[in-house]
């Protein structure tokens, strides 16, 4: 019994270990710039190898908490090791998967922020935002209730 238990506690270790040393990994291949040129938000940059996450500081004082969602958003490409594209060029798909990635693990107030932005197409056609914003946002709802880091009212509606 004693090994069972010495082997379940290193297995835990090898695999926290990992995903810090990981994490660490991917923080450190990462920077991130600020671009007033930008049309986003926040944007990639780069390749596999080594990527940065370029942020428009003009749009972000105006859209703080979609600021720092759509960062997330873009570090979800990163550890998913989707290609880095500009946003536009991205599949519905693979955006719902980084938005999702966002909600489950952006701060809430920020996830109800950036759902609150899209579901006011013409206040957010401002960031260049692709897509079917409505349809994003209830993605981003959807996901973020599912991980219970949903703050906001009609949790079923």
């Amino acid at each position: 019994m004693k090994i069972l238990i010495l082997k379940a506690l290193t297995v835990t270790s090898l695999v926290l270990i990992s995903s810090i040393t990981n994490l660490a990994f991917t923080q450190s291949r990462t920077s991130t710039i600020s671009d007033t040129q930008i049309p986003y938000l926040a944007m990639g940059k780069g390749n596999s190898e080594r990527s940065m996450i370029v942020t428009n500081p003009i749009l972000c004082d105006e859209a703080p908490g979609p600021c720092r969602f759509f960062i997330r958003h873009v570090q979800a490409h990163r550890q998913s090791n989707h290609l880095i594209l500009p946003p536009h060029a991205y599949p519905a798909s693979t955006e719902a998967k980084a938005d999702c990635f966002a909600a489950k693990n952006s701060n809430a107030q920020d996830v109800i922020d950036a759902y609150e932005l899209l579901m006011q197409p013409d206040k957010a056609s401002k960031y260049s935002i692709p897509g079917d914003l409505k349809v994003r946002a209830e993605n981003i709802k959807t996901c973020a209730i599912k991980a219970n880091n949903w703050i906001g009212n009609n949790i079923e509606g």
